[in-house]
């Protein structure tokens, strides 16, 4: 059930982010992610103001407020510090309290979010002449033989070895050479059935679908551009093995720490003119 919810989610998703994919290619990747950056930690900022009790907030800051005036004006007296301190950790739990409610509203959209930056920033690629390693997992009944597999031909890559089966793991393996730029649906036909995976070539700043996934959350999350698998289908996933982006900010991994410091930044930023209490 939440599977299928986040699959329709993801298609809302994937519509709205095919409309920034023109202005996203257009710029350099570093500009795009601070921009989109800033811009999600704004949208989360006002979420957080309005699935929140900012009245509460308000009142538990003020009390910390007030301990910490308290043990500046008595210092010498151990006994009210004590007290005081105590009561500032205790308001700092209440706070901690306070924020679970609207943490669990922004936890989805922001996975979701982060799926899609996910398409643009964790992989590059495949430069022309460029070799990779695509992986079908299948399914098959306990004791069924897989079903017959192939890569149909396409101008977009020649196959340089396989397919080459593993029954224990139930995959199966293609090693290929990219060869015309742009955004190719590959063609596999896995017994009477045809299915689809999307392959990016070229050398400029495109969307990368690493994975084809299944109903499976996790993946869902992580591979959000393509349509997933049904958990009946005979193929389960289906992943190409692009390379890393290099690029120090933002670079495979190295995009995600940049997306929370400058939403971070974008929400303190704002935050004074929108008047939220965190």
């Amino acid at each position: 059930m939440i599977a299928h919810l986040i699959s329709w989610l993801n298609t809302g998703m994937n519509t709205l982010f095919g409309l920034l994919r023109g202005p996203m290619a257009a710029v350099p990747a570093w500009l795009s992610l601070t921009v989109v950056s800033s811009v999600l930690g704004v949208v989360l900022l006002v979420l957080f103001k309005y699935t929140s009790n900012q009245a509460a907030i308000g009142r538990v800051r003020d009390r910390i407020k007030a301990r910490l005036l308290g043990m500046k004006l008595f210092k010498d007296n151990i006994p009210v510090v004590l007290k005081s301190q105590v009561q500032v950790f205790g308001s700092a739990a209440m706070l901690l309290v306070h924020s679970v409610p609207p943490i669990l509203v922004m936890a989805l959209p922001f996975c979701l979010v982060l799926g899609q930056l996910g398409v643009w920033y964790q992989a590059k690629p495949l430069e022309t002449g460029e070799q990779a390693l695509i992986t079908m997992q299948l399914f098959s009944p306990e004791n069924a033989s897989l079903p017959s597999v192939s890569l149909m031909p396409t101008e977009a890559v020649k196959i340089i070895a396989g397919p080459s089966r593993v029954p224990s793991r139930q995959q199966v393996y293609w090693k290929v050479r990219a060869i015309e730029p742009g955004i190719h649906q590959l063609q596999f036909q896995v017994g009477d059935l045809q299915v689809q995976k999307e392959f990016s070539v070229g050398s400029g700043f495109m969307p990368v679908s690493i994975k084809r996934p299944s109903l499976n959350i996790g993946d869902l999350i992580l591979y959000p551009a393509e349509k997933p698998f049904d958990k009946a289908s005979p193929v389960q996933s289906i992943e190409i093995g692009y390379p890393d982006r290099t690029e120090p900010i933002t670079g495979s991994g190295n995009w995600v720490i940049t997306l929370f410091i400058i939403s971070m930044l974008g929400a303190f930023a704002v935050k004074p003119f929108l008047n939220v209490k965190i």
